[in-house]
Parts: C-alpha cells; sequence; structure tokens
C-alpha cells in the first residue's frame, strides 16, 4: 500500500486570494524582498488583516510542502502589524 499526500489543492486556491500579477523566479530575487521603502502608505485594517492571512497560509504552505519559500515568508510574518503596500506586493 502507498499513500501519497500533496497540498495541490492548496496551492492552486491562493493565487485567485492573492491577486499574484507576475511569478518570480526566486522568492527573494535582487534583495528586493528586505528593501523597504519609507514613503509607502501603511495598509489600512481590512488590507492589513488580508495581507494576515495570505502570510499565515502561506508560512503553512511553507513548513508543510514548500520550504523554498522560507526565506521570504518568514521575513513577511514580521511585517504583518506593520505591513506597507509595497509588503503587499511582495
Amino acid at each position: 500500500m502507498k499513500v501519497i499526500v500533496t497540498m495541490i489543492n492548496y496551492v492552486e486556491e491562493l493565487p485567485p486570494c492573492t491577486e499574484v500579477k507576475f511569478y518570480a523566479p526566486k522568492p527573494a530575487d535582487d534583495n528586493l524582498l528586505f528593501y523597504t521603502k519609507n514613503n509607502d502608505e501603511v495598509l489600512d485594517e481590512q488590507h492589513r488583516s488580508k495581507f494576515y492571512a495570505i502570510v499565515a497560509r502561506l508560512l503553512y504552505l511553507g513548513k508543510r510542502g514548500k520550504p523554498d519559500i522560507l526565506l521570504a515568508v518568514p521575513y513577511l510574518t514580521m511585517r504583518v502589524t506593520c505591513a506597507k503596500a509595497g509588503d503587499m506586493e511582495k
């Protein structure tokens, strides 16, 4: 008996809720992940809540089936309380 567990449906559900515009070849391309603009506007409560939900889903995915995103996602978890427009794009 062989059991295969996948997260294909979980991954396929992410793009509609994250409004993905393009796919980067790697999670932290050209150090843009760690670059923040000082003049970015802070997200309002509704968008910050959405950002928090997306990051939480990505963290779950990274820990269970896609470890290559575990450079970007933990960084974004530190940004959930003070998320800016640029963080949402990342």
